[in-house]
């Protein structure tokens, strides 16, 4: 099957020509235009902000290109007749809503059957989404927002999903879990009861990370990026930016431990932030990237049940130099870009929001886990214990 839109990279003489092909009447001129702009001030954010939010995209030339690629021109290719014949009900309205403000367009260029992946979001946003519809009284989660991508399609899911039953599905009671594994954990982590603020199941995927991590050795799901920071900058700016940005996010006072739970295979310990807690290693002597690496991953390994994370510094005669080193059962691209926009703006002495709690996410995740006839629960069992 022909592909309506290809975009073709050739490097020649250490450059770039950059190529659309395209099949008309499916992309018009003026849109195939449109789109090649809208790569190249894509392009040009990615390298000036390389871990911003759009913001500074959506204030660039790559605007006016988003304007017209989500024009009402474009739309009527995609919206059904549908559309003119019936009034969008209540939550329709309501998802349109969340879709136009997440996306910083206006409410006019969202219709009935315009997919999100339309108007700049993407999968990352749809936790987001989801949140923001429950919120709103509509009961979806991250996977029922990337499976129906419209307001048509998301508000009949939410409806389906009510005249549905879920009674052969087991309830998630986060409070039920805690009291059952909280004093084991207590014991685990070695904190007075009044240090412990929560302690919560892990998702599969979470549990899966931490499998292989233990059994790599460390080699698998840790993860690390490196920063020039300017010399100017010392390490007792950067340990209290960090300060700053622990304090906020949960993740990072968070541990992970093997449970014996016939649902959940691991619990995360949330410790309430202690200050001078955040685990900084400061180099006395020039190293290597590498050497800078495998000493935070080994750290971290040591610490899965504690502080699964940590900053290394190291100062330089141009610049010094920042390596993030965290497990990625800690995150995803979400949660981490928005601690690199805290530590952006605590290094700016800009005061962050509140503290922000997993509970929510944690929540829609685990609903959204549909393997509830036990499989996947007998396979990471399995794998546990051939780690041990």
């Amino acid at each position: 099957m022909d592909l309506p839109l290809v975009l073709e990279l050739e490097p020649e003489s250490g450059n770039y020509n950059v190529s659309l092909h395209f099949l008309q009447p499916n992309i018009s001129d003026d849109h195939a235009k449109a789109i090649l702009d809208l790569f190249v001030a894509a392009l040009d954010s990615c390298l000036d902000s390389p871990y911003s939010i759009l913001d500074p995209f959506r204030e660039s030339a790559g605007s006016s290109c988003l304007g017209l690629l989500a024009s009402e021109e474009l739309g009527n290719d995609i919206s059904s007749d549908a559309d003119t014949d019936e009034t969008p009900c209540d939550e329709e309205e309501i998802i349109g809503d969340v879709f136009a403000l997440l996306a910083g367009v206006g409410k006019d260029m969202i219709r009935r059957d315009t997919s999100m992946y339309q108007i700049g979001l993407d999968s990352l946003n749809a936790a987001q989404v989801a949140a923001r519809l429950r919120s709103s009284g509509i009961n979806v989660d991250a996977a029922d927002v990337m499976e129906a991508l419209t307001p048509r399609a998301l508000a009949a899911m939410a409806r389906k999903k009510r005249s549905t039953s879920k009674s052969s599905l087991p309830s998630i009671d986060l409070n039920a879990f805690e009291e059952h594994h909280r004093a084991t954990l207590l014991e685990a982590v070695g904190v007075p009861e009044s240090e412990l603020e929560a302690v919560r199941p892990c998702t599969s995927i979470q549990a899966g990370m931490l499998v292989q991590s233990v059994q790599s050795h460390g080699q698998l799901y840790i993860n690390h990026i490196t920063f020039q920071v300017p010399a100017s900058v010392s390490s007792t700016t950067i340990r209290s930016a960090w300060e700053a940005v622990a304090s906020r996010h949960q993740v990072l006072h968070m541990g992970f431990h093997q449970v014996q739970d016939p649902i959940f295979f691991y619990a995360m310990s949330i410790r309430k932030h202690s200050p001078g807690s955040v685990p900084m290693r400061e180099m006395q002597k020039m190293q290597r990237i590498d050497d800078l690496e495998a000493g935070a991953t080994e750290q971290i390994m040591q610490n899965l049940t504690t502080q699964p994370w940590c900053i290394t510094f190291q100062e330089g005669r141009e610049h010094n130099t920042m390596v993030i080193s965290l497990h990625h059962a800690l995150y995803d691209a979400s949660s981490l870009q928005l601690m690199y926009s805290d530590l952006r703006k605590a290094m700016n002495t800009s005061k962050l929001g509140p503290p922000l709690s997993i509970d929510e996410m944690l929540l829609s995740t685990l609903e959204a886990e549909s393997d509830w006839d036990g499989s996947a629960a007998r396979f990471w069992d399995q794998v546990i214990q051939d780690t041990r």
